[in-house]
């Protein structure tokens, strides 16, 4: 009758070892996973920074051309977020989250994939539209006029469990607007032209899983 040798026994031991090993490590991921899973509220602020480019502006009626300075400036914002997210496997999340900053009057919606990296970290893609609304200027003595903005919409972020309901995350996005056809006033003289505006953020927060 065939006897294994003691060198096949140990092999058959280390894989068996390997194979549970594995298992345990999928478990423990799938189970951290699960604990992004189900409805979510957070709450984050950092730094953004907004740039303003003017293209093609001319007085309306003699149709000359003018040259108009770009603009940039910063600010804090404050980003109230509500999401739900979906466990797909072992260590894979698809979530949806709405977002609304009130400084800025500001809506983002986006599709959330995330990835589990150990068993309390998650990166994760934002990939969505951003609606605003906003006003042009239409010079002294003259109500402002509104406007509105849409905007595809990029992140790249990272969540910390802390608990199984609380997470920390850091993030930073970045939005690009449509081009805002205008018509205003510069010195009582009539203008229009066109409006570039991005914007590139910086967030970090907290939430809660219910």
């Amino acid at each position: 009758m065939y006897q294994p040798s003691l060198l096949a026994v140990q092999n058959v031991i280390r894989l068996f070892f390997l194979i549970c090993l594995n298992c345990l490590t999928t478990s423990t991921a799938f189970a951290q996973a699960a604990q992004l899973e189900g409805v979510s509220v957070q709450l984050g602020t950092g730094y953004e920074q907004g740039w303003l480019r003017f293209k093609d502006v001319k007085l309306t009626r003699s149709n000359t051309r003018l040259d108009m300075q770009d603009v940039s400036n910063s600010g804090v914002p404050l980003v109230l977020g509500l999401g739900y997210t979906k466990v797909l496997g072992a260590s894979a999340t698809l979530g949806g989250l709405v977002e609304y900053n009130p400084i800025s009057n500001r809506v983002a919606l986006s599709v959330v994939p995330g990835y589990m990296l150990t068993d309390q970290v998650q990166s994760y893609l934002k990939l969505g539209w951003v609606y605003a609304t906003t006003s042009v200027d239409q010079g002294p003595g003259v109500r402002s006029t509104p406007a509105y903005l849409n905007a595809a919409y990029l992140g790249l972020g990272a969540k910390v469990l802390f608990t199984e309901q609380v997470f920390g995350f850091a993030e930073i996005n970045y939005m690009k607007y449509a081009s805002l056809r205008f018509s205003s006033n510069l010195n009582t003289l009539p203008i229009s032209g066109y409006a570039d505006t991005s914007a590139l953020n910086f967030i970090v927060g907290v939430g809660y899983r219910f």
